[in-house]
C-alpha cells in the first residue's frame, strides 16, 4: 500500500531538515525524486477513485457512501502530507505545492461537511486535523520567503511548527 511509504519519507526529510550536518546532494535529489513519485501515485490514485465516489448515488449515512468516504478522506490526508513534506525539500515546487495542500484541506473540510451526521464523521477526525494544520501552518509554506540555508530546504522551525501542530515530536541533533 502507498501509505505505508509516508512515515518513513516523513523520517527521511525531518532528518534532511532539521540534522545539521551537510547532506548529500545526490541523496537529496533521490529523496525528491521518491516523495514526488509517492505524491504522484497518491495523486493519481485519488483520480481513479474519484470516478467511483462520482457514481456512487448513496447519501451520507448510507453504509456505501461513508466506506467511501473513508478511503476518500484517508488519501486526501496522506496527499497532504506527501506534498507538504515534499515542499520540504524541493523549493522550486514550494508555493504550487502549498496552494494545491490547501485545496485538498478544503475539500476535506466540505467532505466533512457532507458527513457531519455519519460515523464516517468519527473516522475523519484524523484527516479533518491534519487539514487544520494546513490552514494553521499557510503562511509558512507560501514559498515566498527565502530558505534557511543555501540547498534550499524549508526552515527547521517551520517543520517543527507544523509536525508540533501534527503531535508529531522532532528529536533534538546535535
Amino acid at each position: 500500500m502507498l501509505k505505508a511509504f509516508l512515515p518513513g519519507a516523513f523520517v527521511d526529510v525531518t532528518t534532511v531538515v532539521c540534522d545539521i550536518r551537510n547532506t548529500d546532494p545526490g541523496y537529496l535529489t533521490s529523496l525528491v525524486i521518491r516523495i514526488r513519485e509517492l505524491r504522484d501515485h497518491f495523486l493519481d490514485w485519488c483520480i481513479r477513485y474519484k470516478a467511483v465516489l462520482d457514481q456512487c448515488c448513496s447519501k451520507p449515512g448510507n453504509p456505501d457512501h461513508d466506506s467511501h468516504c473513508k478511503v476518500w478522506s484517508h488519501y486526501l490526508c496522506s496527499i497532504m502530507i506527501a506534498q507538504r513534506v515534499l515542499a520540504c525539500i524541493s523549493p522550486p515546487d514550494r508555493k504550487e505545492i502549498g496552494k494545491d495542500t490547501q485545496e485538498l484541506a478544503s475539500q476535506m473540510l466540505d467532505l466533512e461537511v457532507e458527513a457531519a451526521t455519519s460515523p464516517t464523521n468519527v473516522f475523519m477526525a484524523l484527516t479533518v486535523a491534519v487539514s487544520n494544520t494546513v490552514f494553521a501552518t499557510a503562511e509558512d509554506w507560501t514559498g515566498e520567503d527565502e530558505a534557511e540555508d543555501s540547498t534550499g530546504l524549508i526552515s527547521k522551525a517551520k517543520l517543527v511548527r507544523w509536525c508540533s501542530l501534527l503531535g508529531r515530536k522532532i528529536p533534538e541533533w546535535k
